[in-house]
């Protein structure tokens, strides 16, 4: 296990949710802790520091899963940063979410004018219905 490539797989997944991502100084890899949870799986804790809204720089706790790859590469799987950790699967999912109400929308748009241009067709037959009615009386009535 590779300290320094854990703490390289974490890093942009710490940036994400950040309130300032470039003051980000992150943990040595020497100070950060790996335990071991499984079969090439790791649970890294570490903390960074950063600035937050107001300028200030705060240091901040994270904690995150992360796989080995086959390749000796590291993948995270889950964590967060600070009190509320949110995990990355949670961040995924609501990613998802995100692109299916974008399609739903893009439906709801193309119902929206497929009934605007049914609207139209009825309203040209009953002007035409209404014109030859007009017609038959001027004509024979």
């Amino acid at each position: 296990m590779n300290k320094q490539k854990v703490l390289e797989a974490i890093i942009p997944e710490v940036k994400k949710v950040l309130k300032s991502p470039y003051s980000a100084v992150f943990c040595p890899a020497e100070e950060l802790r790996v335990e071991s949870i499984g079969s090439n799986r790791y649970k890294a804790y570490g903390y960074v520091d950063s600035q937050n809204s107001y300028g200030a720089m705060l240091r901040e706790k994270f904690e995150y899963s992360v796989s080995e790859l086959d390749n000796g590469s590291y993948v995270v799987t889950a964590g967060g940063v600070g009190d509320k950790r949110p995990t990355v699967i949670e961040a995924k999912q609501q990613a998802q979410l995100k692109a299916q109400q974008a399609q739903l929308k893009a439906q709801q748009a193309q119902f929206q004018t497929f009934t605007s241009t049914a609207r139209f067709v009825i309203y040209s037959l009953l002007v035409v219905a209404a014109i030859m009615v007009i017609y038959i009386i001027v004509n024979f009535g």
